[in-house]
């Protein structure tokens, strides 16, 4: 019916699908354009960021060397001082086992003359219970009376 209203639609048709075949290839082209120009622009952008991040990356690699080598450089101050530390703890534990040894000597000295004194003080008061023995045993015979002889 549309088509006996309008006879010249016969003669638009093929017109239209030039149009529209034109249209597709424009839009195709288009659309070709826009994913070449988004791949370029998005290939810029990651290379972007890659720069970004490798330079990022650089400067952090070069901060933590950096504290790594501050860190070392304390280590290295600490681990002298504890050296020195323990150095002198060593000099102090050396003269006290000298001091030691020289008291455990001391000691045997002492030791040695204690027992002698001990023996000599028992000797010494042996003989004394031997004076005071004979001491009495005289005191008692001169006080006692003489005996009468018997008769």
């Amino acid at each position: 019916m549309f088509a006996r209203r309008f006879p010249r639609n016969q003669r638009i048709t093929p017109a239209l699908a030039a149009i529209r075949q034109e249209s597709d290839e424009r839009l195709t082209t288009a659309v070709v354009a826009i994913r070449q120009e988004f791949d370029q622009r998005l290939t810029a952008a990651v290379v972007a960021i890659r720069q970004e991040f490798a330079e990022r990356l650089g400067a952090a690699v070069v901060s933590i060397s950096a504290d790594f080598s501050q860190l070392r450089q304390e280590m290295i101050h600490r681990i002298e001082e504890l050296s020195r530390r323990m150095e002198a703890l060593e000099r102090r534990m050396d003269r006290l086992a000298e001091t030691g040894a020289d008291i455990v000597s001391n000691l045997a000295a002492l030791t040695r003359w204690a027992n002698r004194l001990d023996k000599d003080n028992l000797d010494l008061r042996g003989t004394q219970i031997d004076r005071q023995r004979a001491i009495d045993d005289l005191v008692k015979r001169t006080l006692r009376p003489p005996e009468q002889p018997a008769a």
